[in-house]
């Protein structure tokens, strides 16, 4: 599989990631924000503390409708003792059901997760497919040169990584004389992830470059194209 399908295919899986975590942290926060604004509150008093190693459950008791209830408190907090207040969030038609605020928050880790992920995931794939159009445009509508590739810099700034193997992006620098050779034009790639020969910048070797004959501006540098120039002519 080239870099760039690689690449492809993790922006995919990241985003396709990215959108699981947020629709099932937004799931939970809405069930949790729902419960939260239909329900009823009243303080509840700690009745006792057990700790089991590093496991602590607080037990709680609170009187609703002239009967009293006890449960579970979700959060224990440090410095927290037998007889504290605290407040409860309990169901009006089922007031033994009860929701602490601070445990919704939680659900914003997993949020946050997707949407990085989503963001990622987006960036990579809109990225490859962004040149991959504009590939498909000019070989339609442009014209092709071949180009010597000057130098092809390693951005270290970027990095994914697949178990043991590190991809670094590259932007491919080439070079297209005219036929007068009087005139030398500079091109430069988007950001590419396939592997290219070690010695790509020793001048051996040539790339094409598609090219918008109405706008000088838009071309694109296919790196798939890569070999050594041997008998190539420029012009």
């Amino acid at each position: 599989m080239s870099g760039n399908k690689t690449i492809l295919t993790m922006g995919s899986v990241f985003f396709l990631l990215g959108c699981l975590f947020l629709i099932a942290s937004s799931f939970f926060l809405s069930r949790g924000m729902y419960f939260l604004i239909t329900s009823e509150k009243t303080d509840g008093t700690v009745l006792k503390i057990d700790w089991e190693g590093e496991n602590t459950t607080v037990h709680v008791v609170y009187y609703v409708g002239e009967r009293w209830y006890t449960t579970i408190y979700p959060i224990h907090h440090t410095g927290m003792k037998e007889g504290d207040k605290v407040t409860i969030y309990y169901d009006n038609d089922d007031p033994s059901v009860v929701r602490q605020v601070s445990s919704h928050w939680f659900a914003f880790i997993p949020f946050f997760i997707g949407f990085v992920f989503t963001i990622v995931g987006g960036m990579l794939r809109g990225s490859i497919l962004r040149y991959e159009r504009l590939k498909r445009y000019l070989m339609v509508n442009g014209k092709k040169r071949r180009a010597r590739i000057v130098s092809a810099n390693i951005n270290y700034s970027i990095r994914v990584s697949t178990g043991s193997k590190v991809f670094h992006p590259r932007t491919i620098v080439c070079s297209v004389e005219d036929s007068s050779k009087k005139d030398v034009k500079i091109f430069k790639s988007h950001l590419i992830w396939e592997e290219v020969p070690k010695d790509i910048d020793s001048g051996k070797f040539s790339v094409h470059v598609w090219l918008d004959p109405n706008n000088p501006k838009k071309y694109y540098v296919d790196p798939e194209t890569i070999h050594r120039r041997e008998d190539d002519i420029f012009f």
